[in-house]
């Protein structure tokens, strides 16, 4: 089934982001599909906003030409044969997006794509809820059905598997499962950063510490931002 991933993570560093990072983002990941499914390209022709040199494509992002992305989320849908799922993860960043409100393209696709399967993840569930606005009655995702997935913390077996298998897919040998349990639950994200760390260090104590410091930092974070909402929905209540 062909498919579209974006890592929207790598703009966490930025103030703020642009449509032309995020739609040439997009355009270098429509390319790579192209190399497997060579007849996109046809349809991707016939597009007014999109480029076509040999097999390279071109999204137009500014000035009069600005490719919409309900229009390449309406050329997606016609080539599938019986779906493609667009994946945007770490979406939340996408709060920080100027000059281009990509939540009606979302709610287009919703209502009249139906070979387009949009998942939308982050790992910042508060500034999550706050981009998409599905509660908020005046946006266009209100109203909307959506099924929500969120990752339980493992079992302490889960775990010790969890961990197992990829330690044993990195061939590095590893046996304090149970302590990494006791430090940080049974929580995949942070089971996963725990182990890449280690894999860099290749010391458990500093491994454990940095992902400790790094959760530290995002429950932190997370915190801020609760409280942000709950300013905004109070000056919303004030002024009603």
């Amino acid at each position: 089934m062909p498919s579209i991933y974006i890592d929207l993570k790598k703009f966490e560093a930025k103030s703020y982001i642009t449509y032309k990072d995020f739609i040439l983002d997009f355009e270098e990941k429509v390319s790579r599909l192209i190399k497997s499914f060579p007849e996109l390209l046809n349809l991707l022709r016939k597009v007014k906003d999109v480029k076509i040199f040999g097999n390279k494509v071109t999204f137009f992002w500014s000035g009069k030409n600005v490719l919409k992305f309900s229009d390449l989320l309406e050329v997606l849908n016609d080539w599938a044969e019986d779906r493609i799922i667009v994946v945007l993860d770490e979406v939340q960043e996408l709060i920080k997006l100027i000059g281009y409100d990509l939540l009606p393209s979302f709610a287009y696709a919703f209502d009249n794509l139906k070979k387009v399967k949009i998942i939308l993840s982050g790992s910042k569930m508060g500034l999550l809820y706050r981009f998409l606005k599905v509660y908020d009655v005046k946006t266009p995702l209100y109203g909307r059905a959506f099924s929500k997935i969120e990752l339980k913390p493992l079992t302490m077996d889960e775990d010790i598997s969890f961990l197992k298998a990829g330690f044993e897919e990195l061939k590095i040998s590893f046996n304090r499962f149970e302590e990494v349990y006791e430090k940080l639950g049974g929580i995949p994200g942070w089971l996963t950063y725990s182990g890449f760390r280690y894999s860099e260090y290749r010391d458990f104590d500093k491994s454990i510490a940095k992902t400790l410091d790094i959760a530290r930092k995002l429950i932190l974070e997370e915190f801020k931002n609760f409280l942000k909402d709950k300013e905004i929905a109070k000056k919303d209540t004030i002024l009603l």
